[in-house]
């Protein structure tokens, strides 16, 4: 019994350990949440500043002739990856949530874009908050995207910069992932992850296996939140 009883608890302390890393991994989660939508915030994991700026951008579009049009040209042409621009486009600009849905796939794509270019750096410089853009960004977006997505250090001149860790470039990658499955509307199901993960270059795979860390069901048919 007593064999028993102390590999109950390390079955337990495993647990505990295997869902402490879940949670730096994960954005914020409510665990009780009885409709997929509600279980990542969108708004929270943006953060407040991030959300604002894009979300204010995308409402502005919504009284222009061609709102999606409208959206799509707030970025230049070249700065849209494909598997969001293609999101954007199927987007009904009279749904009640498109505002929100517009929101994510922006957001998705500034994921995609700062992993892109930062996540093979020695080091990444602090954001000046002085400047429009930081890495073709909102300079809010980046600023929150490099508390998320870094690990400050101190470099041999003693100035602060940053780092993309393993647990850093993971965590990035599945922030990019949850915002593109929220940029699907509430029931966030994703047709198909093939597209996104050409985009940040990360096998399909992975992309699949970090969605089932965050509660995600993925089968051939497709991926939601279950």
């Amino acid at each position: 019994e007593e064999g028993t009883s102390a590999l109950g608890s390390a079955s337990k302390a495993i647990e505990a350990a295997h869902e402490a890393a879940r949670r730096k991994f994960l954005p914020t989660y409510d665990e009780n949440a009885i409709k997929p939508h509600k279980v990542y915030s969108a708004r929270d994991i943006a953060g407040e500043e991030a959300w604002s700026k894009v979300y204010n951008k995308v409402h502005a579009s919504m009284h222009d002739d061609d709102p999606a049009e409208s959206i799509i040209g707030s970025l230049l042409e070249s700065d849209w990856h494909p598997s969001v621009l293609k999101l954007v486009k199927e987007i009904n600009v009279d749904s009640d949530d498109c505002k929100d849905r517009y929101t994510c796939a922006i957001l998705t794509n500034h994921v995609i874009r700062f992993y892109s270019m930062n996540h093979k750096r020695r080091t990444i410089p602090p954001v000046n908050l002085t400047k429009a853009k930081y890495f073709g960004l909102p300079v809010e977006v980046a600023a929150q995207w490099i508390k998320l997505f870094t690990t400050s250090v101190s470099g041999s001149d003693g100035k602060i910069a940053h780092v993309m860790s393993k647990q850093d470039k993971d965590k990035s990658v599945v922030h990019a992932l949850l915002f593109y499955m929220m940029a699907h509307g509430v029931a966030m199901k994703v047709p198909s992850l093939k597209p996104i993960a050409e985009d940040l270059k990360v096998p399909v795979n992975d992309c699949a296996q970090m969605l089932r860390l965050a509660g995600c069901q993925v089968t051939k048919k497709g991926t939601a939140m279950s």
